[in-house]
């Protein structure tokens, strides 16, 4: 601290012909104390230098041992000291700041069509539980950018999910509501219009899809989807599972359950290149958070079938 003071001239009118001549090793101290004066990480050793290899191979390892996540906590001193780590808040304070650019990238850019209010980002960053180690609500408006307008038959990534069945972020899991079954889950966020799967089967015509129906064994769940694509009535077949196209997948679409008010999801036709017939994609109605069940509107009734379905509350639902 006494370079520091003397590299400030703090307390003296004169400056000391001493601290004039700082070692390296005091110049490095003060670059130290300046930066956690200001709250941030010291930036040591300057830019462009190289971080000497033991430091190198410590930080690795730090955060390997203790990966960076948005809702994680970062590691108490105890939990530092436990796994052999030094006890000081150097690693604390850089696990921190790589947090706080984790939120900051999400927050700008989980509003992907409309620019959000302040009011907005505060009830998701209060939501989401970031009491501390986040950016503003207001940061975050002004430095909202809209997402160019991307051209899904050119997002390779998104036919290989079509092709391979592969569809990251999604689990099937048990309902909450007794005797319900399993349904579709987010794992992570989805902002709305993000596409999150598809309604994976053979296209057929409609009219194949109803002698589909009206072959099912009472009882028999149907998984049957109509849709229209321009002119064309066609269908989804998702009866026989697995696919023969997939026969190691448990796919996705099939899977989410119906709800014509509380829907999460909607479907979405589309081409994809150099194939005769389209694909349906569900993609978010709304923004999805973690842990939520996806839930489509199959545009069936307790009306539907002829009446049949009389009874079946949870239709209307």
């Amino acid at each position: 601290m006494r370079a520091l003071l003397g590299y400030l001239g703090i307390g003296q009118h004169k400056q000391d012909p001493h601290l004039s001549r700082l070692t390296p090793q005091e110049l490095a101290m003060v670059a130290t104390n300046l930066n956690s004066l200001a709250g941030r990480w010291p930036l040591w050793p300057p830019s462009g230098a190289q971080p000497s290899p033991g430091e190198s191979t410590e930080v690795g390892a730090f955060f390997q041992e203790f990966p960076v996540t948005l809702h994680g906590q970062a590691p108490t001193k105890k939990q530092r000291r436990e796994k052999g780590f030094s006890a000081d808040r150097a690693l604390y304070d850089r696990w921190r700041i790589h947090q706080r650019k984790l939120r900051q990238t999400h927050l700008l850019s989980y509003w992907t069509r409309q620019k959000p209010s302040v009011h907005t980002v505060q009830g998701y960053i209060r939501s989401s539980g970031w009491n501390s180690n986040c950016v503003s609500a207001q940061e975050v408006v002004e430095g909202w950018t809209p997402l160019p307008k991307v051209d899904l038959r050119k997002d390779s990534d998104l036919i290989g999910h079509i092709k391979q069945q592969s569809w990251p972020r999604l689990t099937i899991a048990e309902r909450k509501m007794p005797r319900a079954g399993n349904g579709v889950f987010a794992t992570k966020d989805f902002a709305r219009g993000t596409v999150v799967c598809d309604y994976h089967g053979p296209v057929v015509s409609a009219e194949e899809g109803r002698r589909v129906l009206e072959a099912l064994q009472p009882g028999e769940g149907s998984y049957i989807f109509f849709f229209k694509a321009g002119e064309q009535k066609l269908c989804v077949n998702s009866q026989v599972a697995p696919c023969q196209c997939h026969p190691d997948k448990a796919t996705f679409g099939k899977m989410i359950n119906h709800s014509n008010k509380k829907l999460t999801v909607k479907g979405m036709v589309f081409n994809v290149p150099g194939e005769a017939l389209p694909v349906l994609l569900i993609k978010a109605a709304r923004d999805i958070k973690a842990g939520e069940e996806l839930l489509i509107d199959y545009g069936v009734t307790q009306r539907s079938f002829g009446g049949e379905a009389q009874g079946l509350s949870w239709l209307d639902n």
